[in-house]
């Protein structure tokens, strides 16, 4: 299990020492406001309407309303009077006079006010002070790579009832998305800007620790994540005895974090519900059918062909040569694959090229190892890559201008070390 921890500790300290002193210059000062408001643009998209007399909307249940119907707009708030209904529900009928905050393009409302019978309020900020008299709060929520949400348009997700969040925008990749949110399609690392009643954050942020939360919340306009010391630590040390215990070979890898799961779902720590969804059943799919792909390309000899041609233009020149071949082409298909497909495809390659060499497999293996897992050049080729991409308001040629020279630098450096630590 740690045959490749020294050299992963090299590459992991030069990789800090690049982020620390030269990738983090060559980054873009996007450094935005705190208020989560102003971060969104959310300045003509949330306002305040009120109902005069004649309005077609009086009298009428919120979800039967034209206002939702056809404006396509989330009432986030009803003032009637000495009253405030925060985040109010579909069935509550409106009244003359009642004055809503909405989310919805003004210059929609603009169109169709005189119709409506509606009188547009100046454009409210979302501040604080006012937040706070309304009781609610505004996250950041953004969808995780398992989330079901996931390949959902946000009305479908209905995270309004389920979550009781009145979506405002979303940031989908490099753009921020006011119109037309119901049919904005959701993938993982999209940030949504929720509105929430500031007493179910907490219930939010409890449902975060579990595997059945879609999302988890990046930024709340107050207060800090809850962290369960004690769950985390159990937690820890069973990862803790999976890892010395698969590695010291008292039990094979399979078994220990078999077990593992077991335990946790023994103690609790996870239901069986949890273990059910936590399963990746896109990935296993991938797999079976890369390792398949593998496989066939082993028996029909495809990937002998492959590894002759490698060897032919790049052994003359030694396997080092090869080595630096070999890293380069995996490193290539992590960044446009998923890496365990990528390994899953190319290690049949490599073999095949340390056979054909009459050289020992482990160097090549390493190469496969290390280049499909040192992809930083697209947001794509890793899930954690797509999380953060929306997360850190990162663009595509973000990743490119950063990782594009680390990944340089970590394939020149595994051509040259690999050899060192794992002799042909």
């Amino acid at each position: 299990m740690f045959d490749q921890t020294p050299l992963g500790l090299i590459f992991l300290l030069i990789g800090a020492l690049y982020l620390a002193f030269i990738g983090r210059k060559l980054l873009p000062d996007r450094r935005e406001s705190k208020d989560l408001g102003e971060r969104f643009n959310m300045r003509g998209y949330v306002t305040e309407i009120q109902l005069l007399a004649g309005a077609p909307a009086i009298g009428q249940r919120i979800m039967d309303t034209m206002l939702v119907k056809e404006l396509d707009m989330d009432i986030i708030e009803i003032r009637r009077d000495d009253q405030r209904f925060t985040l109010p529900s579909g069935d509550i009928e409106l009244q003359e006079g009642d004055v809503l905050k909405v989310r919805c393009e003004l210059a929609r409302i603009r169109e169709l006010k005189d119709r409506a019978h509606i009188n547009v309020e100046p454009v409210m900020k979302l501040a604080n002070d006012d937040m706070r008299q309304r009781g609610t709060t505004l996250v950041e929520l953004v969808i995780t790579a398992s989330s079901m949400l996931e390949g959902k348009v946000l009305g479908e997700a209905d995270i309004i009832r389920k979550y009781r969040a009145v979506p405002l925008a979303v940031r989908h990749r490099e753009d921020v998305v006011h119109e037309r949110l119901h049919d904005v399609v959701l993938r993982a690392g999209d940030v949504i800007l929720a509105e929430v009643r500031s007493h179910y954050v907490a219930t939010l942020k409890k449902m975060e620790t579990t595997r059945e939360s879609p999302f988890v919340i990046l930024t709340e306009q107050e207060g800090v994540a809850i962290f369960q010391r004690k769950r985390f630590a159990f937690v820890a040390l069973i990862l803790l005895a999976v890892v010395v215990l698969s590695s010291m070979e008292v039990v094979p890898i399979a078994i220990a974090t078999l077990g593992g799961v077991v335990l946790l779902a023994v103690t609790r720590m996870l239901s069986m519900k949890d273990v059910y969804e936590s399963i990746e059943w896109r990935i296993v799919f991938l797999l079976a059918g890369t390792l398949s792909l593998g496989v066939a390309m082993e028996k029909c000899g495809l990937a002998a062909r492959l590894a002759a041609g490698l060897v032919d233009v790049l052994g003359p020149f030694g396997p080092r040569w090869v080595i630096c071949g070999l890293y380069l082409v995996t490193l290539i298909l992590t960044e446009l694959m998923s890496n365990t497909a990528t390994a899953a495809l190319v290690t049949p390659i490599a073999l095949a090229t340390a056979t054909g060499l009459g050289l020992s497999p482990t160097p090549f293996i390493m190469a496969v190892v290390f280049a499909a897992s040192l992809g930083f050049m697209t947001p794509f080729g890793y899930q954690t890559n797509a999380m953060i991409y929306g997360a850190g308001q990162y663009r595509s040629v973000d990743f490119l201008r950063i990782g594009a020279p680390l990944s340089i630098l970590f394939w020149l450096l595994a051509t040259w070390l690999i050899p060192v630590f794992f002799p042909f």
